[in-house]
């Protein structure tokens, strides 16, 4: 027989079945929603490049620099802006966890593209993989 590698040709698409899912997003700051939400990061953008010269730090601490100018500038905001930099925020936050949880799941969905996805891979199981049986036995094998 062959080495190890070879001796199963569905190895390497097993090994994406035991891949880690994906961590659960998380909920965005509010000020660092705002140094990215398109409305806003110009003005973090100018202040930056204005400030960054002044600040003597090495490029390393840039982010983190930026991460305070848009905290600055995002408290200094009116309530109104507040108030709908957070609701954004909460909404792309609660868009993102159906989205983790509809991939954890596999639940069905209306994306054509992912629809089209699932025929695929229900083909390809189809077809290369003869029984269930043989599957299992192949998972309990690694």
């Amino acid at each position: 027989m062959g080495s190890k590698t070879n001796d199963n040709a569905f190895t390497c698409w097993l090994k994406q079945l035991q891949k880690h899912q994906a961590p659960t997003p998380w909920l965005v700051p509010n000020h660092k929603f705002y140094m990215a939400h398109m409305d806003y990061e110009p003005k973090v953008t100018v202040a930056f490049n204005a400030e960054w010269p002044a600040a003597g730090l090495s490029r390393a601490h840039a982010l983190h620099f930026c991460v305070k100018i848009a905290q600055r500038l995002f408290n200094a905001e009116s309530v109104d802006v507040k108030e709908q930099i957070e609701s954004e925020a909460t909404a792309a936050h609660k868009v993102a966890l159906a989205m983790h949880v509809s991939d954890i799941k596999a639940e069905p969905t209306e994306d054509p593209d992912a629809q089209d996805r699932y025929a695929h891979s229900i083909l390809f199981c189809q077809t290369f993989i003869p029984s269930t049986q043989f599957l299992i036995s192949e998972l309990t094998r690694i």
